[in-house]
């Protein structure tokens, strides 16, 4: 039975015949012709039976949606594509008329539960033909066409409908899944670009000194390969390798660079601008906080905590056993032709906020970028620093670094085998004593006169030969 103040709007609105029946539209005057009579064959009596899936969600007994239709270009795996169009079409039937002011939602999230469509509003339906104007026993088909972002960044995509009306929402009264008042569908598989890596464990602590001589790291997880960023080919010039203990990730990068650029020389000073590494660590995924822990190749430190960094100065941040050591193959800050440098980093679990509720854990997945900043060459006095070019593990797709969403996957792995260190190498074999020299000749004597039936003289024993030295082994 309809409320008076229903009955009365009902009386105002404009009735379009339809294979005899009634409609009542809201703001009919802003329809084509066109979009009357397609209006019109959203109304129906029943379900059609070519809908795809069946839902039965009932919303406090007023409202139920029926079903669904999906239509999305997937790839081989049945993955939808992000950066194409999805179409949904929505079934719904009214059961008890809704007084005015009920209007439909659709939530489209990602695996981190963040909405990154606007969708409540696309649509003949939602834009003409909201809850608040059905009437009891109408089935109406709610057609939505969107596009999944092209960065979409996530592996599975959740859709999220219901009816609300300001601050309320319709009651989801059955056992459908739902959340809070929506009816959930979903997940559903996305195509999914990001890297991912296990970083093994081991028992033993690393020094960081930059000279990669532990066993441990013969069996490190390795990032291979970095991109030119934003998003460009793959590049030889970086390779970086993790493992991880109870109290640090350790994290080395091999870096070829034929001109070394560092000038700062006190922490938390701007290393970035110059030649530097950088990691960002994002323990529970969900991109509205991170740290940045970044190294000069003179070991000077960085780190910093951010929250929306798109809206917002860095907070402070120090991690006291944050460390760094670096063994260089060049000169920083000259003209001469460089080849590289090798880096260790030590960064400790306990500086991180949320590390008591993320603990590493075999299994547990942080999200994670890594990034090498290179100055291609001196900046001249007076003129414009040159361009910075940056490699990433995993490309931004845009100039700027911190795009939580880019970040690609670290996964705590167990623990390995870690070969036992080499056997100390032999000393080099002893090189034979050199000969002495020889005695100088002696100068010939006279001729000395022989008497007459003198013995003969009796020429004396010849020097034993050289022994040949025998070489230690």
């Amino acid at each position: 039975m309809r409320n008076s103040s229903t009955t009365r709007r009902l009386a105002l609105l404009a009735v379009l015949a339809c294979f005899g029946s009634c409609i009542c539209v809201e703001r009919p005057k802003r329809m084509t012709e066109d979009e009357r009579a397609e209006l019109r064959s959203q109304i129906l009596t029943e379900p059609p039976a070519t809908m795809q899936n069946r839902v039965g969600a009932d919303l406090d007994g007023r409202l139920e949606l029926v079903g669904y239709d999906l239509d999305a270009d997937k790839d081989d795996r049945g993955r939808i594509i992000p950066g194409r169009k999805v179409a949904v079409t929505w079934y719904w039937r009214c059961k008890v008329a809704l007084h005015e002011g009920w209007r439909l939602f659709t939530h489209v999230t990602d695996d981190t539960g963040t909405n990154r469509v606007r969708a409540d509003e696309l649509g003949l339906v939602r834009q003409h033909y909201q809850p608040s104007l059905w009437r009891e026993g109408e089935v109406i088909v709610d057609r939505q066409e969107f596009e999944i972002p092209a960065d979409f960044n996530s592996k599975t995509v959740t859709f999220y409908v219901g009816a609300w009306f300001g601050p309320h929402r319709l009651p989801v009264r059955n056992n459908v899944p739902s959340d809070a008042g929506r009816v959930r569908i979903g997940p559903f598989p996305m195509q999914y670009d990001l890297p991912a890596a296990v970083v093994p464990q081991v028992s033993s602590s690393i020094t960081p000194d930059g000279r990669l001589d532990e066993p441990e790291w013969a069996v490190a997880a390795v990032l291979d390969p970095f991109v030119l960023a934003p998003d460009g080919a793959a590049s030889d010039r970086v390779r970086t390798r993790l493992l991880w203990n109870s109290r640090y990730l350790y994290v080395a990068f091999e870096v070829r660079d034929p001109l070394l650029v560092a000038k700062f020389t006190r922490r938390d000073e701007a290393i970035y601008d110059e030649d530097a590494v950088q990691v960002l660590l994002d323990e529970d995924g969900d991109g509205a906080d991170y740290y940045d822990f970044a190294a000069s190749p003179t070991g000077v430190l960085y780190d910093c905590a951010l929250a929306e960094p798109t809206k917002g100065e860095p907070k402070e941040f120090t991690a006291t056993d944050f460390r760094a050591g670096v063994v260089l193959d060049g000169t920083v800050n000259d003209a001469a032709p460089d080849r590289g440098y090798t880096i260790e980093l030590q960064i400790p679990f306990q500086a991180l906020s949320k590390f008591k509720e993320r603990i590493p854990l075999v299994g547990v997945t942080w999200r994670a970028n890594f990034y090498v900043l290179d100055m291609p060459a001196l900046a001249a006095p007076g003129a414009e620093p040159p361009r910075q070019v940056g490699f990433a593990w995993s490309a931004p797709k845009v100039t700027n670094f911190h795009v939580p969403r880019r970040f690609g996957e670290l996964t705590f792995g167990g623990p390995v085998a870690v070969p036992p260190p080499a056997p100390p190498a032999p000393p080099p074999p002893a090189e034979a004593p050199a000969p002495p020299p020889p005695e100088p000749l002696a100068a010939p004597a006279e001729p000395t006169a022989v008497a007459p039936n003198a013995p003969p003289a009796v020429a004396p024993p010849a020097a034993p030969p050289l022994a040949t030295p025998t070489s230690t082994p």
